[in-house]
């Protein structure tokens, strides 16, 4: 440890530099002062030591008599702040020949004078500090010095040492330990400029804690230690934690080792596997009996060769996070003598390499206080006092759970549990408002629109189109028909087609039947076709008469029931039976997407989830009537159905597109495309009429939403079939790309991989609940049972939420950022890392369309990338 606070010292003269400032009240105290610091550094050899580098390394020189004078300068006229600062800037280099000096400050004006005494922190530790302030006042009062026993015994222990022990022992310790970086677990902040040091007084008072430490048969340290281990866990979504630890190494079998001056810490892992079912009071008393063998014998070792026995990971990349528990010696005080400020570095009690660092130490008034340091290129201030406030709360709840009944022991699944401030933070964010569906089914919204304005341009196509009543009543024909070959509630019909007028007609005559509509595109290969229409079921077909015979060699072995604008007109309007009334609970509609296995997944769309999605959108996205929708996306995607009902549920028209041809975008007010889509659209102001476009089904670049969102109103939308769409967001020019808020009625939550929820900011799956959710897969029980799953946070207890698989976050903003899938997920040089994550972030950059990352060679990241010039 001493050769790294050097190495610091010698960039940095600053770095490691420790300051002790003393107020004297009266004059005659100066000369007893500065006769005892001469005193002080003739009586201990680690005051008089020097260091010195050459070829064959850095070596500590300690001279065979004591030096004839110390150092101890006399300033005047200048403010101890001043002084403090001059002193600081000073520093040490190893050319020095002394790390020790004392200045003494007084003014003409004032009978006070300071000392202030510099030392370098390679000479001594923290534990050092009270035992030399005690010699100190003792030898002001001209008192005899209790013999202590040299440094040079410790280091006479250390290099006894047994080294291939030491190293059996770091390698069995750190097996297959992944490393622990709290930071690249939360969302990162921006170069923050609010740095200082956070501090706080704990809620558990140190007697408390004493006596369940004493209950327990562990220390109080081992109990703050463990509070903060387990915080990490929460933050890096892990059970198996490392976490650095600053270790006094009081206890080693040195002779009185308590009482020698010197640096005898040393900085270590802690490792830490909580597992859910055990009991608290066995994982402490493992983890106290551990660290108790490391410091006896082990926690000599150097950071740097410890990191190289665990696997090979680098020193700055086992952990991230530095935990240090002060509790010093007691000092002698002196009367005349004021400490004013007993322990300051240039770099606080850490270094500031790692992303946030503990400082906790027991108070004079029995309270625990802890102090926190962070990095802000790594964490924001905010983070950083949330990671301190849950560090806070999960104190509390160890000791509520130590302290609970013995015969019933509280587990580790008891820490898992956020604060009230990040649970509430976490409900106001995950819970959609609640909204009442203003209809029973999907189709009801439409059948009023026709009503109330019949002669009302529902759809349009290729110059043709239909008003809402006649589209109405052309569904009605088909409805009728329908009815007769027995299709009814439970029913899926196959509605299978390419863009026509016939289109919208075969989808609403499906709906007032109560069947479910399953749209396909006439131009699928035949084996998908008829893959699909068996696997659903399917025992009737909806097609265009044009395309009849085109439809009956595909052989489905299904009705046909052919649909020719202005063919049929219904005698009556169709009026449903019984059997043919459904409910917001049956499906509305059938969407297959890509399975894993090669086969495509069927997922059913209920009424009350597809009625959700298509008011919440027309709400958020201000439709009104006679607005002109384009309905662009392919007639087989989910979102397809959203363009369709959204658009006649508000009195819109709905103009289809023909394939190929983007001359209709320059008539119509809205838009839904995949990202990819937009871009090949040209330039914003192309299209003067376009006022809303939504984008879905890709994660979309930063360039792409910033030339778009200065023209019209740009929506983000995400949602996976099986739920789907669950969130939009608004974005302007100069807004991130997320995902935003859940709609109305739908839940989203951020999970580890046990299903619980993680603090704010912490990458993990996302889950969504609520109305959204479809029942499960067609056919596919086991993948049903995997995906969706019990939503424990459903104040009902009934519903299911599903796994999403993608990786998201909770900003501080409330709204959700998603980062990539988890099956993307590889392993470099012991980090987890997400390369869609890495892809995302590419992408954000203003100057990049599209991003891919591969790993290569096992240990490194390559990212490629099409730029947004080309």
């Amino acid at each position: 440890m001493q050769a790294g606070m050097l190495a610091a010292t010698s960039a940095n003269p600053s770095a490691y530099t420790l300051q002790i400032t003393l107020k004297l009240t009266d004059r005659a105290s100066q000369s007893a002062l500065e006769r005892a610091f001469q005193r002080l550094v003739t009586e201990h050899t680690i005051l008089q030591t020097t260091f010195a580098s050459c070829p064959h390394g850095l070596f500590q020189i300690v001279p065979w008599s004591p030096p004839a004078e110390v150092a101890i300068s006399h300033v005047s006229n200048v403010s101890i702040h001043d002084l403090l600062k001059t002193d600081l800037a000073r520093g040490f280099t190893l050319d020095d020949p002394s790390f020790v000096r004392l200045a003494m400050l007084s003014s003409p004006q004032s009978l006070e004078v300071y000392g202030v005494l510099t030392i370098h922190h390679a000479l001594i530790d923290g534990w050092s500090i009270n035992s030399l302030l005690s010699d100190l006042m003792d030898l002001m009062d001209q008192l005899p010095l209790a013999p202590r026993p040299p440094f040079r015994s410790v280091v006479d222990y250390m290099e006894n040492q047994d080294a291939v022990a030491t190293r059996a022992f770091w390698q069995a310790y750190l097996a297959n330990v992944v490393p622990t970086p709290i930071s690249s677990h939360v969302s990162p902040g921006l170069n923050d400029v609010h740095s200082a040091p956070l501090s706080m007084l704990h809620s558990v008072s140190l007697a408390q804690l004493t006596r369940l430490a004493s209950q327990t048969g562990v220390s109080v340290s081992e109990l703050a230690k463990f509070a903060w281990a387990a915080t990490v866990r929460k933050f890096s979504r892990q059970n198996d934690v490392v976490i650095g630890q600053v270790m006094a190494n009081r206890g080693i079998p040195v002779q009185e080792a308590d009482r020698i001056l010197g640096p005898l810490l040393s900085t270590v892992p802690c490792r830490v596997t909580f597992v859910d079912e055990s009991p608290l009071v066995k994982l402490l008393q493992h983890m106290q009996a551990v660290n108790h063998a490391m410091s006896a014998s082990f926690s000599h070792a150097s950071l740097v060769d410890v990191a190289k026995w665990s696997d090979g990971i680098r020193p700055d990349q086992l952990f991230d996070t530095m935990f240090a528990f002060q509790q010093w010696p007691p000092r002698r005080l002196r009367a005349g003598v004021e400490v004013i400020e007993s322990w300051k570095d240039s770099q606080g009690q850490f270094t500031q390499n790692y992303a946030f660092e503990l400082l906790v130490e027991p108070t004079s008034h029995g309270a625990l206080s802890t102090t926190a340091t962070f990095a802000p290129e790594k964490l924001s201030h905010a983070q950083a006092r949330e990671i301190l406030h849950e560090y806070d709360h999960t104190l509390t709840q160890l000791c509520a759970g130590l302290a609970a009944d013995a015969s019933q022991p509280t587990t580790a699944l008891a820490l898992w549990t956020l604060s009230p401030a990040q649970t509430e933070l976490i409900h106001a964010s995950s819970f959609g408002p609640d909204m009442e569906l203003p209809f029973e089914l999907l189709h009801h919204a439409f059948e009023v629109r026709a009503k109330e304005f019949p002669d009302a341009r529902a759809v349009e196509f290729e110059g043709q189109w239909l008003s809402y009543g006649e589209l109405n009543a052309q569904a009605d024909a088909v409805a009728c028909e329908l009815a007769e070959l027995g299709v009814c509630v439970g029913s899926r019909v196959a509605v299978i087609m390419d863009r026509s007028l016939e289109f919208p007609i075969g989808l609403l005559a499906t709906l007032k039947v109560g069947a479910a509509i399953m749209a396909l595109d006439v131009s699928f290969p035949v084996a998908r076709l008829s893959f699909i229409v068996s696997d659903a079921n399917v025992l009737t077909v909806v097609t265009a008469s044009r395309l009849l015979e085109r439809v009956r060699d595909m052989h489905l072995g299904t009705h046909v029931v052919d649909v020719a604008v202005g063919s049929k007109q219904p005698t009556t309007t169709f009026t449903p039976s019984p059997q043919h009334v459904a409910t917001r609970n049956d499906e509305a509609f059938i969407v297959y997407t890509s399975g894993s296995t090669g086969k495509p997944k069927g997922v059913p769309v209920l009424h009350c989830s597809a009625l959700n999605t298509v008011f919440d959108w027309n709400v958020q996205a201000e439709m009104t009537e006679g607005m002109r929708v384009l309905q662009f996306m392919a007639i087989g995607f989910d979102v397809c159905q959203m363009e369709v009902w959204a658009t006649l549920s508000c009195g819109s028209c709905l103009v289809l597109r023909s394939d190929n041809d983007f001359e209709a975008m320059s008539s119509v007010n809205v838009l839904m495309c995949t990202p990819t889509g937009l871009g090949h659209l040209g330039c914003p102001t192309q299209y003067p009429n376009l006022q809303i476009v939504m984008v879905c089904g890709e994660v979309c670049p930063n360039k792409l939403k910033k030339d778009w969102s200065a023209h019209v109103k740009f929506i983000n939308v995400y949602g996976p079939s099986e739920c789907y769409v669950t969130h939009l967001a608004h974005l302007g020019p100069h807004d991130s790309v997320t995902i935003g808020r859940p709609i109305a009625n739908v839940r989203c939550y951020i999970l580890d991989q046990n299903q619980r929820q993680v603090p704010q900011g912490v990458v993990g799956e996302i889950y969504l609940g609520g109305i959204g959710v479809s029942p499960g897969y067609i056919n596919l029980p086991l993948q049903t049972i995997e995906r969706f799953v019990a939503d424990p946070f459903d104040p009902a207890k009934a519903r299911k939420m599903y796994r999403t698989g993608d990786l998201g976050r909770l900003l501080s903003n409330g709204r959700f950022d998603i980062l990539g899938r988890m099956d993307s997920q590889v392993k470099v040089k012991g980090y987890r890392i997400e390369l869609d994550e890495v892809a995302n972030a590419m992408m954000q950059h203003v100057g990049v369309v599209s991003a891919a990352v591969i790993v290569k060679d096992k240990t490194h990241l390559v990212g490629y990338f099409t730029p947004a010039s080309v």
